[in-house]
């Protein structure tokens, strides 16, 4: 197991969807184990749905170790259809096909249930699964893509950097992940080039 767990403090959640901010982790998961401590710290399951599927994949690793690849090509599927909306143009066919692939597949475990006064969809029978975290990811897409908030996911103007992150400000200007971190940089840069410039004289 990575130490993975030591650095989930420093792991920013930013995207304002779960499925961006899963494309924005890049390799940072190396494994099974990785992956569900990283969905737990992103309040996509609870600690007790982690145990459960961490204790499912040391029972077997083999497969668990299946449901990860499944996970990091789906993570690479969802970055370049977002990016591809946040540069407004139309995603790769292919990279469509398989995010509904892997949404079909978790079909039989999202039922519709009855919750106090209203209707709701929601998970059955599926935490004993070692694909539910794939499946988790996959419809976080597809909502993304199916909901008003897609004309929205914009890409952080960050030169070394490029998160993907639904603009929710007030004028729909966001232009960095975090202000705190590319924005302050960005503002480092232009303060030095202005003192650069007048430094230099006319």
């Amino acid at each position: 197991m990575s130490d993975v767990r030591n650095r989930l403090g420093e792991i920013k959640f930013v995207g304002g969807a779960v499925c961006l901010d899963f494309a924005n982790t890049g390799e940072v998961l190396a494994d099974y184990e990785d992956l569900c401590a990283w969905l737990q710290r992103a309040g996509s399951i609870d600690e007790a749905q982690e145990q459960r599927l961490q204790e499912w994949a040391a029972s077997t690793p083999g497969r668990a170790q299946r449901a990860f690849d499944r996970a990091a090509s789906l993570r690479k599927t969802i970055h370049r259809i977002f990016v591809r909306e946040a540069e407004g143009a139309v995603p790769e066919e292919k990279d469509l096909a398989r995010l509904s692939a892997a949404v079909g597949r978790s079909a039989k475990h999202w039922r519709l249930r009855r919750s106090e006064e209203r209707f709701q969809w929601g998970w059955s029978d599926a935490e004993d699964q070692l694909e539910w975290p794939v499946w988790i990811l996959a419809r976080s897409a597809a909502d993304l893509l199916t909901s008003d908030e897609r004309d929205r996911v914009r890409r952080c103007a960050g030169p070394d950097c490029g998160w993907l992150f639904v603009d929710i400000s007030r004028n729909h200007s966001r232009r960095w992940c975090d202000m705190a971190d590319c924005g302050n940089r960005a503002k480092a840069r232009r303060s030095y080039a202005r003192k650069r410039q007048a430094a230099q004289g006319p």
